[in-house]
């Protein structure tokens, strides 16, 4: 797959990760919508209970007033009658407006849900991009050619048994180390911070866009450098980091002596957390390659997905606890 490919598969990957998070917002408001219209609808149908009840108070009223005062016989037990008939149905009107008073006012109130926002905070991205570099089988071929011409004798020369044994004899200079590795100078820079405890470097490491960060031992912290090697940004770690790795532009991996994994990302010159993993077996030393981890126990080597999925246990020799220190 060319690097053209590649690039607008993950972009409609990233799209349809897009198009799913919205969809499942949507349905999130579409419940929450739902439960605000379904206490209108109850706020209205006791509105119209209340208004309906008040109607017929009003026109019993009327009515009976309007039969007192229609009354033409002049008899006084008739006059008291209608008199009894009007003062009950004022009672009965009365009792009904006090219980309308007692009714508690409802307003609404909206609480969001603090843990959507503060989710969405620890994150930096969608997902990690990941960049593997495989070797085209035209170009592998090539190599393979090269190295087959370089194993044939040339014809056009010619060399005696002497001159090739002196060359055999010769130092390879790809084994000679100190010529691969040299040091051009050194410089001493103080990464003291106001911490309690002397800062005590175990790991250090820098990321491919060449953000640097140590790892203070002493304190439980990862401290991010800047070009001068001043400390600009620290993370909390919850025990001793005992190995650090670089797996993204801006993603590490720390190794915490309680059996955790702590993935912080390097984002505007702070360090955010990403996310934990939490391991069933210890954690001195972590290696990055390709899609994977490989993670040490004291006995044994183990192989993880960079999500975190165990993939398998490479090796283990349980007779040594030094062995996942190597």
């Amino acid at each position: 797959m060319s690097f053209r490919k590649s690039y607008t598969k993950s972009l409609k990957e990233i799209k349809a990760l897009r198009k799913k998070i919205n969809d499942s917002l949507d349905l999130l408001e579409n419940s929450t919508l739902k439960e605000l219209d379904k206490l209108l609808a109850t706020m209205r149908t006791s509105i119209q209970a209340d208004i309906k009840k008040c109607t017929e108070s009003v026109q019993n009223m009327t009515c009976v007033q309007d039969d007192w005062l229609n009354v033409k016989d002049k008899n006084e037990v008739i006059h008291f009658i209608k008199y009894r008939k009007c003062l009950e149905q004022s009672l009965k009107t009365k009792t009904i407006l006090q219980g309308m008073a007692t009714t508690q006012a409802m307003t609404l109130t909206f609480n969001p849900d603090t843990t959507i926002k503060k989710n969405l905070a620890t994150l930096s991205g969608l997902g990690q991009i990941l960049c593997q570099m495989k070797q085209s089988k035209s170009s592998k071929s090539a190599t393979e050619n090269m190295a087959k011409r370089s194993q044939m004798p040339d014809s056009n020369t010619v060399c005696s048994q002497q001159q090739q044994q002196s060359d055999v004899n010769k130092p390879s200079e790809l084994c000679n180390t100190s010529e691969v590795i040299t040091k051009k100078n050194r410089e001493r820079y103080t990464v003291k911070t106001k911490d309690r405890n002397e800062c005590n470097i175990s790991n250090i490491c820098e990321t491919s866009m060449g953000e640097r960060l140590i790892t203070d031992k002493s304190n439980c912290k990862v401290k991010l450098l800047d070009k001068t090697y001043k400390v600009v940004a620290h993370y909390d770690l919850p025990g001793i980091p005992l190995s650090m790795c670089s797996i993204d532009s801006n993603l590490v991996a720390v190794a915490v002596d309680n059996c955790e994994v702590h993935f912080i990302r390097v984002t505007d010159g702070q360090l955010i957390k990403d996310r934990i993993q939490k391991l069933e077996h210890p954690c001195l030393c972590i290696a990055h390659k390709g899609s994977h981890l490989y993670i040490t126990s004291s006995t044994a080597l183990y192989q993880y997905t960079v999500d975190g999925t165990l993939v398998r246990k490479m090796y283990e020799d349980a007779l040594d606890s030094q062995t996942g220190n190597h």
